[in-house]
């Protein structure tokens, strides 16, 4: 997902280091409760700065008994007092700091964000938040990314002048595989032409103002001060799928929610009783041009020791294929997106399969990822 600045970190197990280093990044620590805030910010800032008490008052007896001062209740009272003062005044500051960052200003943001959904994008559904500074939403079938961050207005000599509060609107896509070399070089980098092309068909349009284009990725940016409840954000939400379409990209699915609605709306499309004599159902997973590729088949007969039975093909369902667009994933997505896809389906099966008019129900059930990592799901 798109970085947001600040962003908003989960505290609860990080260490005094870790959260430092956050800080330090100028971002904001979030915390699952109060109890939790309080016990990290009291032990982080609380008994450093007790340690820095004691000490205070540790080295002014110490150097009050070198002198061979007497030391009355007078004096002993005015010490600790004076030695306490740095937690009396400092950690006060520090716990209200704190609280604002960490459960205010999150509110506020959370706020504007829901109203400019609210007001702005009312045909928006599926609506998603991951942080208090990033959501996804629904639109046509496409899955946009909807952040809340501050961009840098720079000088002509590099140095940030001021930061600008914006709402980011940003589609994910990948070329269609006909398409791929005319806007993509070999290295897959965006090409010149696809750049000039994007600006011709904008330059002049008001609805195309606030757009901007990258490599997989389509932005539309709103000054979050400036911005008022009118329809440039769905204009340009129009505009956004009209390119997609006009340069023939895919829109990428990105949010695992979306994937598991894709998912389980394909298989209640093909979830009815299957042929007599089909004993076993595959599901495939195989990798194409812009992500993967779900293909569904039965067979009369199946074997624990010997895979091959998979791609035996007695039945095959009409709707039989699902394509997901996810794009290029790294090997750890690509694992991760193994896991997930086989929870998704697991959880399907075990809740319809039940139903004697199921296309799972009785059957042997099993996923493979390629032409290996079988995993039998029911």
């Amino acid at each position: 997902m798109h970085l947001t600045h600040p962003s908003y970190i989960q505290a609860d197990n990080l260490s005094f280091k870790q959260s430092l280093k956050v800080m330090s990044n100028h971002d904001y620590l979030l915390y699952s409760s109060l109890w939790m805030w309080w016990k990290k910010t009291t032990s982080f800032w609380g008994l450093p700065l007790l340690i820095v008490c004691i000490l205070i008052y540790l080295s002014f007896f110490f150097a009050h008994y070198v002198n061979g001062h007497y030391t009355d209740t007078f004096l002993f009272t005015t010490a600790i007092a004076v030695s306490f003062v740095p937690i009396m005044f400092t950690l006060p500051f520090f716990l209200a700091l704190s609280y604002y960052f960490s459960f205010i200003a999150p509110k506020v943001v959370t706020k504007r964000i829901k109203k400019l959904l609210d007001n702005d994008i009312p045909d928006a559904t599926n609506i998603i938040c991951y942080s208090p500074t990033s959501y996804t939403f629904e639109r046509n079938g496409i899955e946009y990314e909807l952040t809340y961050t501050n961009l840098p207005e720079k000088s002509q000599n590099g140095n940030v002048k001021k930061e600008h509060a914006c709402f980011i609107i940003c589609v994910y896509y990948a070329p269609k595989p006909s398409t791929r070399l005319l806007w993509f070089d070999e290295n897959a980098y965006i090409r010149d032409e696809f750049i000039s092309a994007f600006k011709v068909y904008c330059n002049g349009k008001e609805a195309c103002r606030h757009l901007e284009l990258q490599d997989y990725a389509m932005f539309a940016v709103f000054d979050a001060k400036e911005h008022k409840a009118t329809n440039d954000v769905t204009r340009s939400l129009d505009e956004m799928e009209y390119l997609l379409s006009k340069f023939s990209l895919l829109p990428l699915i990105k949010s695992w929610s979306y994937m598991q609605r894709a998912i389980n709306t394909w298989l209640k499309g093909i979830d009815s009783s299957a042929p007599e004599g089909i004993a076993a159902i595959n599901i495939r997973v195989l990798k194409t041009e812009c992500g993967y590729g779900f293909y569904i088949s039965g067979a009369r007969h199946s074997d624990n020791m010997n895979y091959g039975w998979t791609c035996n093909k007695d039945f095959i369902p009409e709707n039989d294929c699902l394509e997901i667009n996810t794009g290029e994933l790294s090997a750890n997505d690509q694992k991760y997106f193994q896991q997930m896809t086989a929870k998704f389906i697991e959880n399907y099966i075990n809740k319809y399969s039940i139903e004697s008019t199921s296309l799972f129900h009785g059957m042997i059930v099993t996923l493979n990822h390629g032409d290996y990592n079988m995993v039998r799901i029911k």
